[in-house]
This record gives structure tokens, sequence and C-alpha cells, in this order.
């Protein structure tokens, strides 16, 4: 419930700075490996962000299989799901998302809820589903 709440749709363009934006479309080194950055003008990326502040991952989060399947038609296949593993390690360590608990799944972080939201309100995409 309280990850319900902090994600209404409730953005504040002092609170989102372009410093936020600026750092994911940068690459970033943790631990010695390189994680690449995030291109703010690929279909791809921002069909991504879209699909990551979907309202239905709100409570439960979401798993690499359902990621797989709204982003890919070949969802079964092995790089395709190897893809998303990078990718899911690409949004952890810029912070956009967290994993659950003794689960497999991930959700938004408050940093990750504004930066999609930004995103999208700005790139005049659906915020929020």
């Amino acid at each position: 419930t309280k990850r319900f709440i902090e994600a209404l749709p409730t953005v504040d363009t002092d609170t989102v700075t372009l410093k936020e934006i600026k750092e994911i479309s940068k690459a970033k080194e943790v631990n010695g490996r390189r994680y690449s950055e995030f291109n703010l003008l690929s279909e791809n990326d921002l069909e991504l962000f879209k699909e990551i502040s979907d309202a239905g991952y709100l409570i439960r989060g979401f798993n690499n299989k359902q990621l797989r399947k709204k982003l890919y038609e070949d969802s079964r296949n092995q790089k395709n799901i190897s893809k998303m593993t990078r990718t899911l390690a690409k949004l952890r360590k810029h912070g956009i998302i967290k994993k659950a608990a003794r689960k497999n799944n991930y959700c938004l972080t408050a940093k990750g809820r504004r930066i999609t939201t930004s995103i999208q309100m700005y790139t005049g995409k659906e915020v929020l589903g």
C-alpha cells in the first residue's frame, strides 16, 4: 500500500532535476563493471520506461518474464532472456529499480518514479499505464 500511495502521479518539476536525467544518460561503473547508459531518444528505452512505470506493477512489482512478454515478440528466446537480465541489472545500478526482499520481483524506486514519469511527460507518452 505504501508503494501505491508513493506512486500517485504527483510530479513536481522542481524535484525532477536535469541532473537525474543526465545521470542515467551516462554509463556507470560499479565495482569495475561498466553498465551502459540509457538512450532517451531510443524508442526501445522509452517503451521500457513506459512498461516499468505501469500501474499494474505498483503492488507486486514485475519480473524478467513479465517484461519480456510485453517488450519482445519472442519472449522465450534465450537471447531475449539474457538481454532482459542485463537490462534489469542496468536499471538497478542506475537506481531506477530495486529488488523486492526474498522475491524475484522488482519495483520502481522513488528516483525511478520521478524519472519515468518526467520522461513520459516530456515525450508525450502515457503516464502510469
